[in-house]
């Protein structure tokens, strides 16, 4: 089975607002919108999107802030779970354009990336032959709010569909969670429309780097010796934190103490800075408290998994062969802050 490491690395920084002539839609077959830098917050990016719904579409975009469906997000296809909220295929160009300008202003370039490479998957898969019963298309996204998106008040919201789920809690313009976000993509390796995807490959790396600079020692301490079929942390488990396990991120280098740190940012980074920031910072200062676990071969010729765990943050990555489609492997990953789940921080 071909593995990611055959691939070439990419990563392009995309800066934020998006051009007048890129075509929305995943219901027109085009590409998602590429970007410069906005300034515009969060707050504003929501109601100019809100603003453009009728009343209907509006009560179905915004619940109470504690409504259960906050709770029900799931990677599954749209044909098992659907989804609360707006969903993209329902949308006009003009609206389809206002939900990529939210996204743009509520999540980091890093984080924008992350969705619209997730979704560019999806017109791969639209063509399997399974994607009729499975409903993958990338018309099958949904964008919800919880509570009304306020410069005063705590609101959040919620964007996803297949392989993705975006959980951000906000108080005004100020992003204050993150926690749960799952990403995964199918294929890991595609052209379209002319451009290379390579979703989750540089984080992927990240983590493989981290198991390779360990010695054997902690490599034993590391190593899981079953297969893991899937996260566990992944949706319906909130609340569950693993039993502690691995290679003891204390007993580490500082060179690989920063190989970790480095892995870590890959997911907490695709929130904006002023929260990213301050979470890494937790996070390192938690070193002492934190585990490293793997599983698999390092060159992913099979599948193969890691789990990095501390007071403050649980991520979690496997990789596996195709399961859908004709394509180079399949991804599961998620990041979580068990200390702040939905912007509901414990005490």
């Amino acid at each position: 089975m071909p593995h990611p490491f055959h691939f070439r690395p990419l990563f392009v920084a995309v800066a934020f607002a998006l051009s007048p002539s890129a075509q929305m839609a995943a219901a027109h077959g085009a590409p998602i919108p590429e970007a410069v830098q906005s300034s515009t917050p969060p707050v504003a990016a929501a109601r100019a999107f809100l603003d453009s719904l009728s009343p209907a579409e509006k009560t179905t975009a915004v619940m109470d802030i504690n409504h259960p469906a906050r709770a029900k997000w799931s990677n599954l296809p749209a044909g098992i779970v659907q989804r609360a909220g707006i969903r993209l295929g329902d949308l006009s160009d003009t609206q389809w354009e206002l939900v990529f300008k939210f996204l743009s202003a509520a999540l980091s370039p890093q984080g924008y990336q992350a969705a619209g490479d997730t979704i560019a998957a999806e017109e791969i898969l639209k063509s399997d032959s399974s994607a009729g019963r499975l409903q993958w298309s990338p018309d099958n996204y949904w964008l919800a709010f919880f509570g009304e998106p306020s410069q005063n008040e705590k609101w959040g919201w919620a964007f996803g569909g297949h392989h993705l789920a975006f959980n951000l809690a906000l108080e005004g313009n100020k992003v204050v969670s993150m926690s749960p976000t799952f990403v995964g993509t199918e294929p890991a390796n595609f052209t379209l429309n002319g451009k290379q995807y390579q979703p989750l490959l540089r984080a992927h790396q990240a983590g493989t780097a981290v198991y390779a600079a360990l010695n054997e020692k902690q490599q034993s301490d590391a190593r899981l010796f079953f297969g893991m079929r899937d996260l566990e942390t992944g949706p319906g488990e909130d609340g569950n934190i693993p039993t502690l396990k691995g290679s003891a991120v204390k007993e580490w280098s500082e060179t690989q103490r920063e190989l970790l740190i480095g892995t870590v940012a890959e997911w907490v980074k695709m929130q904006p800075d002023e929260n990213a920031e301050k979470q890494m910072k937790t996070i390192a200062s938690q070193l002492d408290e934190t585990y490293f676990v793997w599983h698999g071969p390092i060159d992913a010729s099979d599948d193969n998994y890691f789990r990095i765990q501390g007071p403050s943050v649980i991520i979690e990555m496997l990789w596996q062969g195709a399961v859908g489609a004709e394509s180079e492997g399949h991804y599961h990953s998620i990041y979580r802050n068990p200390t702040n789940e939905y912007g509901m921080q414990l005490q």
